[in-house]
């Protein structure tokens, strides 16, 4: 078991995370979504300037659109950020507000981990 995967088990928490890689957009920014809660989204491998424009900041809404996925490439889900590690290209996001659609596409992300 890896560390991320330690750290998440021991976890207790309100909406328990599961470990993922997907890819996904986070506006026109490139990202790899790697852990999904009901509550929010973790993001890692992501690059805060393209063509000159700075990343996401914290407080800031964005749309997130997980790319090739089940069919669920054209959905995206408005989000909030609410963490950014620019020195480590990560980020936290919480949702405003799911569809009925976006709320069983999570679901079935968490029960093929485990955690539904």
């Amino acid at each position: 078991m890896t560390l991320a995967a330690e750290t998440l088990a021991k976890e207790r928490r309100r909406f328990p995370r599961s470990s993922v890689m997907l890819p996904a957009l986070l506006d026109q920014f490139p990202v790899t979504v790697t852990d999904v809660s009901l509550g929010g989204i973790g993001a890692g491998q992501m690059e805060m300037m393209i063509d000159g424009e700075l990343g996401p900041e914290r407080g800031q809404r964005a749309s997130l659109r997980f790319l090739d996925h089940e069919g669920f490439a054209e959905e995206s889900i408005e989000v909030e950020i609410v963490r950014v590690s620019t020195r480590r290209g990560s980020l936290g996001v919480r949702y405003l507000g799911l569809t009925a659609e976006q709320d069983r596409f999570l679901k079935s992300l968490l029960a093929k981990n485990g955690q539904a």
